[in-house]
């Protein structure tokens, strides 16, 4: 019988790891989330690399509901100043009696 070959198409070097990859359910705007947990055979090189970018995978979904903060921080606050300046170019054709002419 043949021992199991790395999981990665492109590699059949020998299993010599067992690797436990958790992925994000959904990607929604909650900072909790659930994960399906899927554990693949690898060699060592893939199997450091699959770890690492699980763990890389998991952290972006971390950060996303921080990320969406602070998007929505910064279109409120640019629709604030776009209301001010709007505000203030009213207040100025008013002062200069009904704008250029």
């Amino acid at each position: 019988m043949r021992p199991p070959r790395c999981q990665v198409p492109a590699c059949r070097t020998a299993v010599t790891q067992a690797v436990e990859i958790e992925l994000p359910v959904a990607w929604e705007a909650s900072s909790e989330f659930t994960v399906l947990s899927v554990t693949v055979g690898a060699c060592e090189e893939h199997g450091f690399e699959l770890d690492r970018r699980a763990r890389a995978l998991l952290q972006a979904r971390s950060d996303l509901s921080a990320l969406l903060r602070v998007i929505e921080a910064a279109v409120e606050s640019d629709r604030q100043l776009r209301d001010l300046l709007a505000a203030c170019l009213v207040g100025t054709e008013v002062a200069d009696g009904g704008g250029a002419r």
